[in-house]
């Protein structure tokens, strides 16, 4: 259960400015032809097209299409914009199992992907979330549909995939994250995700979170879709159906985002990375003004009139307004009808423009699409074009007023002035506005951050210096996939990080993963001739090149862990950040131990990068596909899910069923996993094994094989090694009783290395390994040696 203040221990966190600006720190997301933020800027700056036809490995369109309307059972239009890869997941990174992963919603998958980039890329660690924020950080998430389901005949399936709910996605995340925040789905259609922006920002001026993430996830799963639509004729029928043409209806488009939210006061405190500044926002409804889902003039012009109010600004002062044009011609024009009524009397040109128009209509995503086009703007400086298709709508009737369509790529200039006969020119500021089919209105300001001064670029008269780099994953190849796209990264560019910088970054702004790596460098060039020669040569060669460090936390502990741990340790550890022996700290740290990494740092903060995030290892998790994979030269299928395991069989000369073998069918089938990817001696919590599993594994055994563990039993023994050792010898009890040995037979215990004997051997190795006289693997042996008495 969250906690109503901050724990014992915890920084004390002031309350918000008394302006109430919300800071955004951070950004993520996924848009159709646009794998990452980059990618999607690219689009809209060069006005790229990303609507297509229905894709073929979504469902078969030719037999859905017909160009005449009302014709039942068909759909008149073909075309949207839609993500690659929605049935792909990297569900075991999270500790899911696959056989979950496939009957979980796709949105929930790529809500959960999406808000790991967004907390890594903006450098928060599960100890940052604790000690900083005290956890109270917030989940908001806007989804509107719901399509994902098994066919009807497999019962299983079909019914956990139809009794989900939307706020799973939210919810998700705050497992996933230890988020002890508000954590809820909003369904307010097509204003759902700018709706869940507007009220986090809400809920942290409140004080109800000090951190939220807010955002939304929009699929086309099932042809259902494009029927409704099509009986609704709100579908476009042509793929020049955009904003401000002369369409007919909207395209469907698919979408994830989501933004990292942190009032403006604490963000400039703690030294955070703003992308943008939320000045104010407003949300209001329709009433019975018109017909139910007819757009309604009269309240937006109050909902946009009332977002400057409370953002504290004029009309005057807005340079971009992010329209809701979908591309239906009567809620384009009752939109421009409204913006010509809240501009009116502006002189200076506003240019007008909509994400829209490059995506097609994200419905549930399109406020988090519409605000990352707006930040991504305000980060380049530039207004992206509207893209040219389609014909001009001739029933705008912008003339005469300051609107402007953004026709062409151009600059964005500062306005001259803010209307508020304030000096001085305003930062570039925008008006966003979102519009709900059924009569929900939002609308937000936002603005350029505020000059902080920060330095962001190597030469700021600390880069000669050296620096330990550390790079984490999961695995080797992951591990590999991190170091490369941390290569190209520091390539020739205008923008080249800070060595001080991306150390700090990589240092305190990650979760420390098992596979680890570590370079100690004095130049970004250094860096990437260290990296460059360990990807050409192989992780078998990995400690060949001086300065580079390799290990995996988990299988090198050993030793070296316990002699860096406790409070001696912790002096030790001190003691070598204060001289920056980092050679030794990096061969350490690839061991698995717990760097204060602060204290290497000295003078001006360093700052915290936006930086490439995590790789993620997909495999495709969807109902009726996943339970029967053919792999590269092995026609193994894995079992299907509902079925019962099969009856054990005696493997063994005695005709007792084989443990092992039990074991990894029991979890393999449960899991959806096979044989050989089951962690013999790691937690299989990792795997997605709950407490309602080992239930079932209880029941199994005693049903089976006639063997029983105790709640006590199944806690002590998380893994399959642990599981197996107490079944083989609750067996061999069964067999026979146990004969008790001879006491002459016993060693005694004095035979065994005192305590004493045991932290003097620590202390000596310790102080050999600080003077240099030995390096980290002969450490662990003589430490081996010295413990056991070898």
């Amino acid at each position: 259960m969250a906690e109503a203040g901050p724990r014992p221990g915890h920084e004390e966190r002031r309350g918000p400015g008394r302006d109430g600006d919300i800071a955004v720190i951070g950004v993520s997301g996924r848009y159709p032809q646009a794998e990452d933020l980059d990618e999607f800027w690219s689009n809209l700056r060069s006005g790229r097209d990303c609507v297509t036809e229905v894709p073929a490995d979504r469902w078969k369109h030719d037999e859905l299409y017909s160009p005449e309307r009302g014709v039942p059972g068909k759909a008149y239009g073909r075309w949207g914009a839609f993500l690659d890869g929605v049935d792909r997941f990297d569900p075991l990174f999270f500790g899911i199992s696959p056989r979950e992963a496939e009957v979980m919603d796709p949105q929930q998958r790529l809500f959960l992907e999406t808000a790991w980039r967004l907390l890594e890329g903006s450098g928060l660690t599960q100890e940052r979330l604790e000690r900083r924020y005290g956890r109270r950080v917030g989940v908001y998430v806007g989804s509107m549909y719901q399509m994902y389901q098994a066919d009807d005949e497999d019962v299983v399936r079909s019914a956990m995939t139809s009794a989900t709910s939307y706020n799973l996605i939210a919810n998700r995340v705050s497992h996933a994250f230890g988020l002890e925040g508000p954590s809820l789905a909003v369904d307010s259609m097509c204003s759902s995700s700018l709706m869940a922006v507007h009220l986090a920002c809400a809920d942290l001026r409140r004080g109800e979170s000090t951190l939220a993430i807010a955002g939304g996830v929009n699929l086309t799963l099932h042809p259902n879709k494009y029927l409704s639509l099509s009986q609704a004729e709100m579908l476009g029928s042509h793929p020049g159906s955009r904003s401000f043409r002369d369409g007919d209806g909207y395209l469907p488009a698919e979408g994830v985002g989501a933004v990292l939210l942190k009032p403006l006061t604490e963000a400039l405190r703690d030294g955070d990375t703003i992308h943008a500044v939320i000045r104010g926002s407003a949300s209001l409804h329709g009433g019975g003004a018109n017909q139910f889902m007819r757009p309604s003039y009269g309240t937006q012009v109050n909902v946009l009139r009332r977002a400057l109010e409370q953002a504290e600004v004029e009309p005057e002062s807005i340079g971009y307004v992010e329209a809701a044009a979908n591309g239906a011609s009567l809620s384009d024009l009752v939109e421009v009808r409204a913006l010509r009524e809240v501009f009116s009397g502006v002189t200076e040109p506003v240019a007008l423009g909509s994400v829209k128009s490059n995506l097609g209509h994200p419905e549930a995503a399109s406020g988090i699409a519409q605000l990352s086009k707006v930040v991504l703007q305000l980060r380049h400086a530039e207004l992206a074009p509207l893209v040219e298709v389609g014909r001009a709508n001739p029933d705008l009737g912008l003339e005469g007023g300051p609107l402007r369509l953004c026709e062409g790529p151009s600059s964005w200039e500062p306005r001259r002035s803010g209307g508020d006969g304030a000096a001085g020119a305003p930062p570039r500021r925008a008006l966003i506005n979102s519009v709900g089919a059924g009569g929900s209105y939002v609308s937000m300001v936002v603005e350029a951050p505020p000059e902080t001064g920060d330095v962001s670029q190597e030469d700021h008269g600390d880069a000669a210096e050296r620096q330990l780099v550390v790079l984490s994953a999961k695995d080797t190849d992951r591990l590999r996939a991190t170091a490369r796209r941390l290569l190209d990264l520091t390539g020739d560019g205008a923008a080249r990080p800070s060595l001080r910088d991306l150390a700090h970054t990589l240092q305190s702004g990650r979760d420390h993963l098992p596979e680890r790596l570590a370079v100690v460098v004095d130049s970004l060039d250094e860096l990437r001739a260290v990296l460059g020669r360990h990807l050409d040569t192989g992780p078998e060669d990995a400690g060949s090149d001086a300065g580079l460090h390799t290990g995996n936390a988990e299988r090198d502990a050993g030793p070296v862990r316990a002699v860096v741990s406790g409070a001696a340790g912790e002096v030790f550890l001190s003691a070598l950040v204060a001289d920056r022996e980092l050679d030794r700290l990096a061969a350490l740290w690839t061991c698995g131990a717990r760097i204060p990494w602060d204290g290497l740092h000295r003078g001006r903060a360093p700052r915290t990068l936006s930086l490439p995030t995590t790789a993620f290892q997909r495999g495709s998790y969807w109902v009726g596909r996943t339970w029967h994979p053919r792999t590269e030269g092995d026609g193994a299928a894995r079992p299907v899910p509902g079925e019962p395991p099969a009856p054990p069989t005696p493997d063994e000369p005695s005709g007792e069923v084989d443990l092992r073998r039990y074991l990894e069918s029991f979890f393999g089938e449960a899991l959806g996993l096979a044989p050989g990817d089951l962690p013999f001696d790691g937690d299989l919590q990792s795997v997605g094994a709950d407490s309602i599993l080992w239930v079932r594994l209880r029941r199994a055994l005693d049903a089976d094989l006639g063997l029983r563990l105790s709640a006590r039993e199944i806690a002590e023994s998380p893994t399959l090694e642990r599981v197996l050792a107490r079944l083989e010898d609750k067996r061999a009890e069964r067999s026979e009783a146990p004969t008790a040995p001879d006491a002459a037979e016993v060693p005694p215990s004095s035979a065994e290395p005192g305590a004493d004997r045991v932290r003097a051997a620590r202390t000596r190795a310790l102080e050999r390994f600080r003077r240099g006289e030995i390096g980290r693997d002969e450490l662990k042996e003589l430490m081996k040696k010295e413990t056991t008495g070898a």
